[in-house]
């Protein structure tokens, strides 16, 4: 006998299937079966370079150096069992098994777990099926795949072994390639292997599988690429010993039939061929728990009546089905499949923890393992992800174009187009190698009505309404948006949130980018911009009128939910009608302190200025910019721009237009220090208009006690705050109110009476945190400050370095060192080192808003300060 290799070999167990039935039924004749069978296995083991260690009745053992060698062996055992003449016209079915190991030898044999675990494989596997190890495949060069190719049939518990098995079946034209599961130990399943990159998810699978134990029918359902699959392969994983009859995997992307639904069924689960393939899933299924997976059931939604037949029938019957569809049937229970979380921010240690920068991070490493997260580039990772609205799919196929193209490379592509997304893995399905192509697939199942409206809903950024949609969409062929809507949101190519009541839309940002591109093609990008930009420029006029009364905050909501759109529409404007963007942006110059956009707004301002236009549009775009620059605290700016205003609004004899420029010009002359012109510009404002206006005369009594105020008449200012407050109230313009209260309690701070002054300061806080108002939560906080510094010096200082960071990252209220505020540093520094003073302030500087008013209130409520009842 030929010496036996040792070290790493691979082995060869084969048998014939249902031996003892053929051999009752051959008789003598069986004999000159096994002869011929071993004849053909002994041959094919010796043209491979193989030995054939034992043979044993209808069993042959062999063993190989490489492991290719043992496949190909396998492959040419089947093909010559397969054509050959068998007696009686019959056909012998082999079971083989390959695995690689530790060849130890032992006599003239092989000993040790890994003889075990090939023979174990072998005895899994059915008549003409060559099932192998992960161990072999991994070890076998890329063959051609002509000749052979690999299905996964999963992770398996193989009878007497700890560890579960990865396995395969070798899969070669010419050969049967469909076979019931493998008779492993535990119950069947063909699930694949877990993937390696299956990041986060925690609480999604938690959820599905706290479903699957009360549901019967649970649907993943969400747009192409979102994970759909991955999770549900990873939960079915997770709940196989629950399911005593088996847990499978049926995947129907393949076909768009319905009445191949059942058939799929039948093969997947080793049911009966025969006769009707729902009666065969049935009689195979009976009374046992089982778990279905159906993959990809969104154009098969037709056949969704059969799965009530089913569920009925099979009282223990379970299907997780993934679909980018509703099925629209009893026991239905649908899961929304989210997106990954992107990072907040682009902190090192924030982008670290978020599950889409952890899958982005991880497939980058997989391709280029000197690849790595950190300081410097995790603010281009934050982008990444964030830009593709944490979409697994598209994560995954943007890191595998780090490597050529670099972070900086990859941001730039992606703001241009995702038809760079391509090039998935090895062995994905055509419609998951590409992110174009998987919406692609997604868009081919609508209607034309539902296919323009998705390209036209494009067009929209960050989220739209649906009497937004009803104004800039509809159109032919989009009859009626609502339906339409209808069929995107079946489709889970738009998704919706209610809030207060209210019902938002939004497109994630790799669909948007596929819409706008459909939309292009279509020839209606200048049609729908334009109806989009007169929508939003039109609601910033609607919102005005309730600016300075009682709707002023209801009004800032709608603004600050639309600040992309409003942003694209102002875009369009400086593009094709500066006119249409000036007219607007003085009333959009109210919203943007609320919402923290100033800088953002002076930008765009600047450019709109620069576009063109008309005089009398001219002179709202300089009012505009005018109240921009005031509220960024630059008053040189500010007050030139209303100059201009002033100039050209006397030539249009235009009375309101002068003064507001007046009015924004006078107050930007008292914090200038100009004061007696502030007075005097104040005082023409009343004989420039012909009536009354309630607002500026509020604005111009607060501009008069600031003005009494600085100086030094601390006393008359406090009275004007006072009578302010009061109209203010009367007129319901809380805002306003708050901001006057302010003022008074900051007059209580100069006169050493912090204890009035914290209260009605802590209480604005908390008020312009409910309405949302950022930029009013700036100036409590400004006022706070210089409260805490008084009693707590230390968390003054950081309460204070926070205001300074926020101040010049967005803008703010007025300069309180402009009214003699003390300056919170040179405060502190009668009791704090000035080591210390700049470690605190350093500290504030890093954090956010929300962060500083939380730090503020914990400070209110450790010293036991109760909010002002104002």
């Amino acid at each position: 006998m030929p010496v036996l290799p040792t070290g790493i070999v691979t082995f060869l167990f084969t048998d014939i299937e249902g031996s003892t039935r053929i051999a009752q039924r051959l008789g003598p004749n069986f004999r000159g079966v096994v002869e011929d069978h071993n004849a053909i296995l002994r041959a094919a083991i010796e043209k491979h370079g193989g030995i054939t260690v034992s043979t044993s009745g209808d069993s042959v053992f062999a063993v190989f150096t490489d492991a290719d060698d043992a496949v190909l062996a396998a492959l040419d055992s089947q093909r010559n069992l397969h054509s050959h003449d068998w007696p009686d016209g019959g056909l012998i079915l082999v079971r083989m098994g390959v695995h690689t190991g530790e060849g130890r030898a032992g006599g003239e044999n092989y000993v040790g777990v890994d003889v075990i675990t090939a023979a174990r494989i072998s005895a899994a596997a059915h008549g003409g099926q060559i099932i192998v190890s992960e161990a072999t495949r991994s070890r076998i060069d890329p063959l051609d795949t002509t000749i052979v190719d690999w299905r996964d049939v999963g992770v398996h518990n193989l009878k007497g072994l700890d560890e579960p098995w990865h396995l395969y079946q070798v899969v070669s034209s010419g050969l049967p390639v469909e076979f019931p599961p493998l008779g492993t130990e535990g119950p069947p399943t063909n699930l694949p292997a877990q993937d390696s990159l299956f990041v986060g998810r925690e609480a999604e699978a938690n959820e599905v599988r706290d479903l699957l134990s009360r549901e019967r029918l649970v649907t993943l359902y969400g747009p192409g690429g979102i994970g759909k699959t991955r999770l549900a392969v990873h939960v079915a994983g997770q709940v196989v010993r629950d399911f005593e009859g088996g847990v499978h995997l049926v995947r129907l992307t393949t076909t768009n039939d319905p009445i191949r639904v059942a058939p799929a069924l039948v093969e997947v689960i080793g049911a009966s061929q025969i006769g009707d393939p729902v009666g065969a899933v049935v009689e195979r299924i009976g009374s046992k728990p089982w778990l279905l997976v159906l993959d990809g059931f969104e154009q098969l939604t037709a056949s969704a009546p059969m799965l009530t037949t089913l569920l009925e029938a099979c009282g223990q019957l379970t299907l997780l089905v993934t679909s980018q569809r509703l099925l629209r049937t009893r026991f239905e229970r649908v899961y929304a499949v989210p997106p990954l979380e992107v990072p907040g921010d682009s902190s090192l240690a924030t982008v670290r923890a978020s599950e889409g920068a952890s899958l982005f991070v991880g497939r980058a490493a997989s391709l280029d393992p000197s690849f790595i997260l950190d300081e410097e580039n995790a603010s281009d990772v934050a982008d990444i992800v964030t830009g593709l609205d944490g979409l697994p799919l598209a994560i995954e196929l943007a890191a595998a174009r780090v490597r050529l193209v670099g972070l900086a490379g990859l941001r730039t592509e992606l703001q241009e187009s995702i038809s760079v997304l391509s090039g998935g893995f090895a062995g994905d399905e055509a419609r998951h190698r590409s992110m174009e192509a998987a919406i692609t697939w997604s868009y081919g199942l609508l209607d034309r009505s539902a296919q323009s409206l998705f390209s036209r809903c494009s067009w929209f950024a960050g989220g739209f309404t649906l009497d937004a949609m009803e104004v800039v969409c509809r159109d032919e062929p989009v009859t009626s948006v609502p339906d339409a809507l209808a069929q995107l949101l079946d489709s889970s190519l738009v998704t919706s949130m209610t809030s207060a009541g209210n019902v938002r839309f939004r497109m994630l940002e790799p669909l948007r980018k596929f819409g706008m591109k459909r939309m292009e093609g279509a020839g209606e990008e200048a049609t729908v911009s334009r109806r989009h930009a007169e929508h939003y420029i039109a609601l910033v006029s609607q919102a005005a009128a309730s600016m300075h009364g009682p709707g002023h905050y209801s009004a800032m909501e709608r603004l600050s939910s639309e600040q992309l759109n409003l942003a694209t529409a102002m875009e369009w404007s400086i593009d094709n009608d500066p006119d249409m963007g000036l007219k607007i942006l003085l009333d959009l110059s109210y919203s943007l302190p609320v919402v923290g956009a100033l800088a953002d707004g002076l930008h765009l301002a600047m450019r709109l200025l620069g576009a063109g236009g008309s005089p009398s549009a001219r002179v709202s775009g300089l009012l505009g910019a005018g109240a921009i620059a005031y509220w960024l605290n630059d008053y040189g700016a500010a007050e030139t721009r209303y100059r201009e205003a002033i100039e050209l609004s006397e030539v249009l004899s235009d009375a309101l237009r002068l003064a507001e420029a007046l009015y924004g010009q006078a107050f930007s002359l008292v914090w200038l220090g100009r004061l007696d012109e502030a007075v005097r510009v104040a005082d023409r404002i009343e004989d420039t208009l012909d009536e009354p206006n309630t607002r500026m005369s509020r604005g111009i009594s607060t501009l008069r006690a600031f003005v009494e105020w600085m100086r030094g008449n601390t006393d008359a200012a406090a009275t004007r705050f006072e009578e302010v407050i009061a109209s203010s109230r009367e007129s319901g313009n809380e805002g306003e109110e708050l901001f006057n209260r302010l003022a008074l309690s900051g007059i209580a701070v100069l006169r050493g009476q912090t204890e009035l002054a914290i209260p009605v300061q802590f209480r604005a806080l908390q008020r312009f945190a409910e309405l949302q108002d950022e930029g009013g939560m700036v100036h409590a906080l400004d006022w706070l400050a210089q409260s805490v510094i008084a009693v707590s010096p230390r968390e003054g200082l950081v309460v204070a370095g926070a205001v300074d960071a926020l101040r010049g990252r967005r803008g703010g209220f007025i300069d309180l060192t402009r009214l003699g505020m003390a300056d919170p540093r040179a405060a502190a520094a009668k009791t704090v080192s000035e080591n210390e003073i700049e470690s605190r302030w350093s500290e504030g500087r890093e954090l956010d808003l929300t962060e500083t008013a939380r730090l503020a209130t914990e400070w209110a409520q450790r010293h036991g300060v109760a909010a002002a009842s104002i």
